[in-house]
C-alpha cells in the first residue's frame, strides 16, 4: 500500500511487471494475476505444503526460493479464495526488487520504526538477544526451524508492538501509509456473494455484535489473531444501562454519558494523565511518609545521641524554630483522619449528616495545616544559603517543605480546602 501511495505500482498492475524473470507467473485463464489479487488471496495459484518449513541451514532467499520453485497457476484470479503463503512471498519480493532492499529490512524502516515496534522483525534466524523471550520456544529459547518461502509466518513481535500496529490502524495513522490508503486497504475488495463477508487487503472479513470487523489469523505453533474492531459509540447493557460516547474530529474519545432505564443522566469527561486517581493516591502517600519520616527523626536522634553519648547539637533559636515547625506540621497534617473521625462521631447524627459535617471540619483543618506549612518553603531555601543543621537535616527539611509544595495543589484539586479555593 506504500508502494500504491508513492506511485511506484498501480495494484491492478500485472504483478509480473515488478517480478525477477525467474519469480514470473504463467499468462493463461483470459487475464493476468494482479497485485490487489495477490492482497486478497485470490491469485488462483498452486500451494504446496511440502517444503514449507526448513531447517535452519536450509534457509533461503526469496530470489534463491522462486529460482529453484515454480508455483503454477490453477485457478482464474479474483474468482476463488484460497489462503496463499505463495502470493504473501510473491508481493514480499516485488517490494524487494522495487526498494532495492531485502523484505525485513523494508518493514524494518518502513513499518516498524514510523510505529515504535521496537520488538519486531521479519529476520530468521531471530536476532539471538531475543531468542530467550520467545514464547514457547525450547528451553534455550532457539527456534531451529524457519518457514518458507519467507515473510509467511516469520514475524517475531510482542504484544505491545501489535497495539500500536493496531492503534494505526484503527486510528487510520498517517505513518503506514497515508490515511486515505489505509482507508482503501481496510473495504472490501472480494466476497463470494454480496450478503458474506469478504476480503480487504491484507484482512478478512468478520461480524461482532452486528458490526463489521477486521482480522488476520497466524499459526507457527502457536496461534495467533489481529483483530480489529472499532468500538461503537453506544453500548446498552443487560440491566437497562446505556452508555454513549463523546468523540472529537478525529474520532478519539472525549467522554461518556451513562443513562439508561433506572440511571440517571449523567457525563463524565476524560481525564488527563496528570488527573489519574492513581497517580494523586501515590503522591498523597509519598508526601505522608515523607511527615512520618520527620517525626521519626526525633526519638531516633535522641536515641542515637545516647547510645553514642553526644551532646545536643548547638542550634540557633531560629533553626530550633523551623526545625520543630516542620515537625508540628507533619504532626497536624498525619492527625487530619483522626480529626475527621473525631468530628463525624461528635456531630451524633446519622451517617447521611455526620459525614458532610466531618468533611467540613476536615477542610477547614487541612486549610489551616496547609497556611501553616505554606512558609516551609521559604523556609528551606533560606536554610541552604545560611547552612542550617547538617546536610542530612537540611535535606529533611526540604523534602517536608517539598511535601507541602505537593500536597497543597493536589488538596485544592480534590476540594479539601474550602477557604483557599477548594
Amino acid at each position: 500500500m506504500q508502494l500504491a501511495a508513492s506511485g511506484t505500482w498501480k495494484l491492478t498492475d500485472d504483478v509480473n511487471r515488478y517480478l525477477p524473470t525467474d519469480a514470473q507467473l504463467d499468462r493463461g485463464f483470459g487475464r493476468d494475476v494482479t497485485i490487489a489479487d495477490l492482497l486478497t488471496h485470490t491469485g488462483g495459484l498452486e500451494e504446496k505444503f511440502s517444503g514449507g518449513i526448513a531447517q535452519m541451514s536450509e534457509r533461503v532467499s526469496l530470489a534463491e526460493y522462486f529460482a529453484r520453485n515454480r508455483h503454477r497457476r490453477v485457478h482464474e484470479p479474483g474468482v476463488e479464495v484460497s489462503y496463499s503463503n505463495v502470493g504473501m512471498a510473491l508481493i514480499g519480493y516485488a517490494v524487494e526488487a522495487a526498494s532495492k532492499q531485502s523484505f525485513d529490512r523494508y518493514a524494518a524502516t518502513h513499518i516498524f520504526a514510523p510505529l515504535g515496534m521496537t520488538r519486531s522483525t521479519f529476520v530468521q534466524p531471530t536476532p539471538v538477544a531475543w531468542e530467550a523471550d520467545i514464547a514457547s520456544a525450547p528451553p534455550s529459547g532457539a527456534r531451529d526451524i524457519v518457514f518458507l518461502p519467507y515473510p509467511a509466518a516469520s514475524l517475531v513481535t510482542t504484544p505491545s508492538d501489535m497495539g500500536r500496529f493496531i492503534a494505526a490502524h484503527l486510528a487510520h495513522s498517517t505513518a503506514i501509509p497515508p490515511a486515505e490508503w489505509m482507508h482503501a486497504m481496510h473495504e472490501t475488495h472480494w466476497r463470494a456473494q454480496p450478503s458474506v463477508p469478504g476480503v480487504a487487503y491484507g484482512f478478512f472479513e468478520g461480524e461482532w455484535n452486528g458490526r463489521r470487523t477486521l482480522f488476520h489469523t497466524g499459526d507457527s505453533g502457536d496461534h495467533s489473531v489481529v483483530f480489529l474492531a472499532r468500538a461503537p459509540d453506544v453500548f446498552a447493557g443487560d440491566s437497562g444501562e446505556v452508555i454513549a460516547f463523546r468523540r472529537d474530529s478525529n474520532h478519539a474519545v472525549l467522554g461518556f454519558t451513562l443513562s439508561g432505564s433506572i440511571w440517571d443522566p449523567q457525563s463524565f469527561d476524560r481525564i488527563s494523565p496528570l488527573e489519574d486517581g492513581r497517580l494523586h493516591m501515590a503522591a498523597f502517600a509519598l508526601v505522608a511518609l515523607t511527615f512520618v519520616s520527620r517525626l521519626l527523626v526525633i526519638p531516633v536522634a535522641a536515641i542515637g545521641r545516647r547510645v553514642r553519648q553526644h551532646p545536643k547539637s548547638a542550634y540557633s533559636a531560629q533553626e530550633r524554630m523551623w526545625w520543630r515547625w516542620s515537625a508540628v506540621i507533619g504532626a497536624l497534617a498525619l492527625a487530619t483522619p483522626i480529626i475527621g473521625l473525631v468530628a463525624a462521631f461528635l456531630s451524633f447524627q446519622p451517617g447521611a449528616v455526620a459525614i458532610p459535617r466531618a468533611a467540613l471540619v476536615v477542610g477547614i483543618w487541612l486549610t489551616l495545616v496547609s497556611l501553616g506549612g505554606l512558609p516551609l518553603l521559604p523556609a528551606a531555601a533560606h536554610a541552604w544559603r545560611r547552612h542550617f543543621w547538617a546536610p542530612p537535616r537540611r535535606i529533611l527539611f526540604t523534602v517536608v517543605a517539598m511535601g507541602i509544595l505537593i500536597g497543597v495543589p493536589l488538596l485544592a484539586y480534590w476540594k479539601l480546602l474550602p477557604f483557599l479555593g477548594g
